[in-house]
């Protein structure tokens, strides 16, 4: 037994979070690729949770296993109707219409296909899962691949699947770990214990005394006490609404109104969707339920505890902080040495940033004929000097945004043949505070968050080769369980295909049916990058194949190009002990 589970088998509530931080996001991808919204998938992945959460210290081993986690899913998404409306959830109209012809299929054929797909199980695994034999399994995936009738669907299952990563969570943690609430016995008033003293009392000190115990009784009253919490609710709602004010008056955007459903915009050809619910809004619902309950504890006649009240509110305050304050604090507390706190504090920035980069870039991209119809414009790139110099004709939202821009290491760019304009994150004063400051083992998160890989996508191969190694030196510093894993493995599945050719438009077999030379030449390269590297080693199979068959075939590609190339690599990073 995993001593992460024997804990929570012992009620250890910690190691509950621990575990549920490794599958939670597993299990609202599954509800959203079964056909329910991103908000219904929320709570289905928190009910599954939750209900677990509520027996801890009962729990047995079998109720943690992953396999269990899918059946109490289905079980869930069985009362709720797939929703066919998903325009706006994925950037690419390929992704979209791939997921609504999944989304409709059979569910018979649809749990066991999302089940191979998307989440890596065998066919043993699905079997347990959906009650089905072996053999049932095996047709049904069979059967899910000819309904959906899809020409190189492998490859856009592939595609699909990162793009699923990259969604947003949409499970809130608070609704989770709320244990029912059971009675607890009011504490009795401690005993005054009286010391007798002689007999005698100066007339003066009893005068004090009595004007002492009259002051204590007002105090005491109820008028009073209400008076006094409801003082203390009302400087808390102020201070509250004035910390969010005073940052979103710093990031320059206006605070949502919603948490879900969000801005929805075109740009460039592709529709986009950003939920402002990452930064501000939960906290808020959150302050907004730490009022209603000292309110009801006023309503029932009693008081509160102030001291509590106040720590609960400065702990929400704390929530609130900006990318910007975060950094602030790294650099006077330095987390160098701790590697858990490290990944909680780059998870965090990421979070905070999604919601960020993506108000910045809609904001950008609703003004961006206002610049790309001027004079700003040469040769397909924005001089953005010039354009900054003319801020103040924008409009005022506009110029919010780039003055907010700058307290969060943001900025205006323009990427030829790519975007004239754009939003770009990171500085190398902001990249040198978190290599400097944080544990070693998070230098990779690093280069991902600042974008350092993001440029490679669209360079040369010398490019895609040198990202690729970058990503594959830094696999024995990662974890399966480490927060910010499906960024580095997303990037890794796309880099190693990049480089390999294998999103090549002109495709890897010229008009006879014989892998290409620039192909060919590629894959030599990327064979001879060393023997502990994974992506080496799949090449260096595949060449050995093509060339048996004088380039014309090979079943280790047809395998590669059917099942994606991510359990691969995963296979290779095993022989070769890279984790």
């Amino acid at each position: 037994m995993g001593s992460i589970v024997k804990r929570i088998i012992d009620g250890d509530r910690e190691a509950f979070k621990e575990w549920m931080d490794l599958h939670i996001r597993a299990i609202e991808r599954f509800a959203i690729q079964h056909g329910v919204t991103p908000k219904e998938a929320g709570k289905v992945a928190e009910t599954v949770f939750r209900d677990l959460f509520e027996e801890i210290g009962q729990l047995t081993e079998e109720q943690l296993e992953e396999i269990v986690l899918f059946k109490n899913s289905i079980k869930e998404l069985n009362e709720l109707m797939p929703d066919n409306s998903v325009e706006g959830l994925f950037p690419f109209e390929e992704d979209t219409e791939l997921h609504r012809r999944i989304i409709g299929l059979p569910q018979e054929v649809k749990i066991p296909f999302i089940l191979a797909k998307f989440h890596n199980k065998s066919i043993s695994d699905i079997a347990a899962i959906v009650c089905m034999t072996d053999q049932q399994v095996e047709l049904s995936l069979q059967e899910a691949l000819f309904l959906l009738d899809e020409p190189h669907v492998e490859k856009k299952l592939e595609f699909l699947n990162l793009s699923y990563q990259r969604l947003p969570t949409y499970f809130k943690e608070s609704n989770i770990f709320i244990l029912k609430s059971k009675g607890v016995p009011p504490v009795g008033e401690p005993k005054t214990i009286v010391k007798r003293r002689k007999p005698f009392i100066l007339w003066g000190a009893g005068t004090v005394m009595i004007i002492a115990l009259l002051f204590i009784s007002v105090l005491r009253s109820d008028a009073y006490q209400k008076s006094s919490d409801e003082r203390f609710i009302e400087k808390l709602n102020i201070s509250f609404q004035q910390e969010l004010d005073s940052r979103f008056e710093l990031i320059g955007l206006s605070e949502p109104e919603k948490a879900y459903g969000g801005y929805s915009f075109v740009f460039q050809g592709y529709s986009h969707n950003v939920s402002p619910g990452t930064y501000g809004y939960d906290t808020k619902y959150k302050y907004k339920k730490l009022i209603r309950d000292l309110e009801n504890q006023m309503k029932e006649g009693g008081s509160f505890n102030k001291k509590e009240a106040k720590q609960k509110y400065d702990e929400l305050v704390f929530e609130l902080r900006l990318p910007s304050e975060m950094v602030e604090q790294l650099q006077k507390d330095p987390l160098i040495n701790d590697r858990e706190q490290s990944l909680a504090f780059l998870d965090e920035l990421y979070k905070k940033n999604d919601f960020l980069g993506n108000a910045y870039y809609k904001i950008v991209s609703e003004n961006a004929e206002i610049v790309l119809t001027s004079d700003l414009v040469n040769d397909g790139l924005v001089d953005i000097d010039k354009l900054l110099e003319q801020k103040s004709s924008f409009p005022i939202e506009l110029q919010n945004a780039i003055d907010g821009m700058t307290t969060q290491y943001y900025s205006l760019t323009s990427m030829k043949n790519i975007s004239p304009l754009t939003t770009k994150y990171g500085t190398p004063e902001l990249e040198d505070v978190l290599r400097r400051n944080l544990h070693p083992d998070m230098q990779i998160y690093i280069t991902l968050l600042t974008g350092d890989l993001h440029i490679s996508y669209t360079g040369t191969f010398e490019e895609h080769v040198k990202a690729l190694l970058v990503l594959e030196d830094a696999l024995p510093k990662i974890k399966e369980s480490d927060q910010l894993i499906d960024l580095f493995n997303s990037h890794y599945i796309l880099m190693f295909t990049t480089a390999a050719g294998f999103n090549s438009e002109k495709g890897i077999f010229d008009a006879s049916g014989v892998v290409r030379n620039e192909i060919r030449d590629k894959w030599k390269q990327l064979a001879s990058i060393g023997e502990r590297s994974p992506s080496g080693k799949i090449i260096r199979q595949l060449i050995n194949e093509m060339e048996d068959s004088n380039w014309k075939s090979s079943s280790y590609y047809e395998q590669l190009i059917e099942y994606g190339v991510w359990g691969e690599l995963k296979k290779k990073m095993n022989e070769i002990s890279v984790r």
